[in-house]
């Protein structure tokens, strides 16, 4: 490899570079070849093929209004609700929770003190677990909730958070927030979503 006026070069066999050469021109006449049948079949069609939506809609349904922001954030209280009771009823398989409740308990922990907040408790049942972290402040929390969904835990589980807005004289004191650890395993059923 050489360096000249600020570009790397390295040698390339021209057998090797012919190869690679064919293989981008192949690549690049595909291309064309997927454009030009989409476009060939869009004129033959009278344009892209389109859903029939009077099949879709049954006629004794009234029509649907949009949600409000209050109404969706409503309902994705609910759902987070009925996730959090579902884990709450699920049964306990000691062995599992035991090992899995420490790693996840190690791992929020070293997570919150990272981010300037308190690792208060992690459950485990048979497939679910949740930890609860406590931060100062409903906005330290929407700040840095993100860094708990994103990191790499030891056991590889779906995880998610919701976090309501904190009412009245709640505001400004501490906010609790909880991750649920969804970790399907061999043999047991997986739970529905939204339970």
């Amino acid at each position: 490899m050489q360096h000249e006026e600020g570009y790397l070069l390295e040698r390339v066999p021209v057998k090797q570079w012919l190869i690679s050469a064919m293989w981008m021109a192949l690549g690049v006449a595909a291309g064309i070849a997927i454009m030009v049948g989409t476009s060939i079949k869009e004129h033959l069609t009278d344009g892209p093929e389109k859903p029939d939506v009077r099949a879709s809609v049954p006629l004794d349904e009234p029509p649907r209004h949009e949600m409000t922001i209050e109404e969706e954030k409503a309902a994705r209280l609910k759902e987070w609700k009925t996730s959090l009771a579902a884990h709450s009823a699920e049964p306990v398989d000691e062995k599992w929770a035991k090992t899995t409740q420490s790693q996840f308990a190690e791992d929020v922990t070293q997570a919150a003190g990272t981010h300037g907040a308190q690792h208060l408790r992690t459950e485990c049942r048979t497939q679910t677990c949740t930890s609860v972290v406590r931060w100062d402040s409903y906005d330290e929390g929407v700040a840095n909730y993100i860094s708990f969904i994103h990191r790499r835990y030891q056991q590889p589980c779906g995880r998610a958070t919701h976090l309501p807005e904190p009412a009245g004289e709640d505001a400004d004191s501490h906010y609790d927030m909880t991750l649920l650890f969804t970790c399907p395993r061999e043999g047991s059923k997986a739970l529905p979503r939204g339970s």
